[in-house]
């Protein structure tokens, strides 16, 4: 089941925001060792966490968290524009209404691993791209793992890289930009489903869980963010 935390109704779900945050501090500080990220209160929290980020959270039957992602609207600050400019080679980083900022995805090593991690990472990856599309998100841009390239055209993206990859901090990132629309997300539901009616996430209610078996965690595991 997908969750969607936004300002309307993150006050109703803190416990479970308090959580998302530990998590992708034991994801990315612990594991991954982004040191520059690291609280003593083990909650990886940035400047970006603010009431206009949206979470996305994934959980199993239990309310156990198995991925998780965060979108940030362009039209203000965010990483692509405020920390990572060096990413983007063209004159002007794409921002507007219609684009957002796709951060922070990860899944739960503690909770899934293997096929499970694909299939949390793909149901959610799903629900967040007719969230976006129900709301008139055409665009996000990601930094991540340059095999996103190759992830996202098996989806059927449009996808444009906005630079060549760059070394930070010891990885090797990309700046993206891809198109989200009914193709995209045809594809992802078909190549998910498998037979399996995968419902999209839905805010303040339980909506139906999303089998799925795309391909889009890196071969080790690992999310296919970087820096994110």
């Amino acid at each position: 089941m997908i969750h969607v935390l936004s300002a309307d109704n993150a006050h109703l779900h803190q416990d479970t925001l308090d959580a998302c945050f530990r998590l992708r501090h034991r994801v990315f500080v612990e594991t991954r060792g982004w040191s520059d990220l690291a609280r003593p209160d083990g909650r990886e929290i940035d400047q970006f966490d603010t009431a206009s980020a949206v979470h996305f959270v994934s959980t199993d039957r239990h309310g156990c968290i198995l991925a998780y992602a965060r979108l940030l609207p362009t039209t203000g600050p965010h990483l692509l524009a405020d920390v990572y400019p060096q990413l983007c080679a063209r004159a002007e980083i794409p921002r507007g209404p219609q684009i957002a900022e796709w951060t922070r995805h990860l899944v739960n090593p503690d909770a899934v691993r293997g096929a499970a991690a694909v299939q949390a990472s793909n149901a959610l990856i799903l629900g967040i791209l007719e969230w976006c599309h129900a709301r008139g998100i055409t665009h996000a841009t990601c930094q991540g793992d340059p095999l996103w390239i190759t992830r996202t055209l098996q989806l059927g993206f449009g996808v444009e890289p906005l630079g060549l990859p760059l070394e930070i901090g010891g990885e090797t990132v990309i700046a993206l930009l891809f198109e989200i629309g009914e193709r995209a997300i045809r594809r992802t539901r078909a190549v998910c489903a498998r037979g399996v009616r995968a419902m999209p996430a839905h805010e303040g209610r339980r909506p139906a869980e999303s089998p799925a078996d795309l391909p889009v965690v890196l071969p080790d595991g690992r999310s296919g963010d970087l820096r994110v």
